[in-house]
């Protein structure tokens, strides 16, 4: 491993650290505990990390190139199928809260 690529990770890892544990605060006390877009926001918000950090990861190892048979439409589909059921999510708890329930 490179010298420069181990002062990034070591760079890296006290920052990565520091959001992990002030994000989840300041999603409460900007929402607060019982707003459903607090859940919604740190779900998908740590998702997108991990789920960037799996995209990275299949791509340095070459495990999907794109432009390589159907690899390219895979990772669109990949791609789309975060942002969609993040948006479908979304749209669930907007109509819950939009909606009144008579009952």
């Amino acid at each position: 491993m490179k010298k420069s690529n181990k002062i990034l990770i070591g760079a890296l890892i006290p920052i990565v650290l520091i959001f992990i544990y002030f994000y989840p605060r300041f999603l409460i006390d900007w929402l607060g505990k019982s707003n459903p877009w607090t859940s919604y926001l740190y779900q998908y918000t740590f998702g997108l990390i991990f789920f960037s950090l799996g995209i990275l990861l299949i791509l340095r190892t070459k495990a999907c190139q794109l432009g390589r048979g159907r690899d390219s439409l895979w990772f669109k589909i990949l791609i789309a199928g975060f942002f969609f059921f993040a948006s479908f999510h979304g749209f669930w708890i907007f109509m819950s809260l939009a909606w009144p329930v008579k009952g």
